[in-house]
């Protein structure tokens, strides 16, 4: 059965700074292996929209939905190369529970892309087995196991958080400054504290890290 929504990638480009609710009903098709034809046009379509406006974070998930939407039609090739993007974008923050999210369906095809390691050498094979072990963490029985990607992060303070909030977007350090009435200095110090307390070295694996451990 077709679900009664409306689903359009035609939004303002600020809205997918931040969310994409528009997924929700692809992941639940693709779960009900229903409107799977459907769900492949419009992670395209996003998929095209999102790479004009260089949103490549979002498109981790969406190239990896591709790939589910392919293997559900039979498409192996195409599942595994469109999963080969999400992996190579992803490989630079090490971001794991976006696949875990995904579940046995994207373990199974992570599980594919890991054999093909002695034909392609573009990929970081070891950051592929850590995905793979950490599906094999959340499924053990005592689930006392901590998942590889654990990190220790130092907590933000109110305002931390809302310049992160920021860096999502594209405005620049001035333009934040004027957003949240402060001197450009100032938002220099919070950005400088975000990056020691996530260990990361600039904007974009802030964001990355930031998303992996929900604090966006």
């Amino acid at each position: 059965m077709s679900l009664p929504l409306n689903v359009s990638p035609q939004l303002p480009i600020w809205f997918w700074h931040y969310y994409i609710p528009q997924l929700t009903p692809i992941k639940f098709w693709l779960a009900e292996g229903e409107e799977i034809e459907r769900a492949l046009a419009l992670l395209i379509e996003m998929d095209e929209f999102l790479r004009n406006i260089n949103r490549h974070i979002h498109r981790i998930d969406i190239l990896a939905l591709q790939a589910l939407a392919y293997k559900s039609l039979n498409n192996w090739p195409k599942a595994l190369e469109n999963l080969a993007q999400s992996v190579e974008l992803a490989a630079r923050g090490k971001l794991i529970r976006n696949y875990l999210n995904m579940g046995p369906q994207m373990r199974e095809l992570l599980d594919q892309l890991y054999k093909q390691q002695d034909l392609d050498k573009r990929f970081d094979w070891p950051y592929i087995a850590r995905i793979l072990e950490a599906f094999a963490t959340e499924n053990s029985e005592d689930g006392q196991c901590p998942s590889p990607t654990s990190i220790s992060i130092d907590p933000l303070t109110t305002r931390e958080r809302e310049v992160l909030q920021f860096l999502a977007t594209d405005l620049s350090t001035r333009e934040i400054a004027q957003e949240m009435d402060v001197t450009w200095s100032t938002i220099r110090t919070h950005i400088k504290n975000i990056y020691s307390k996530l260990g990361v070295h600039g904007r974009y694996e802030a964001v990355l890290h930031a998303e992996e451990h929900d604090l966006l």
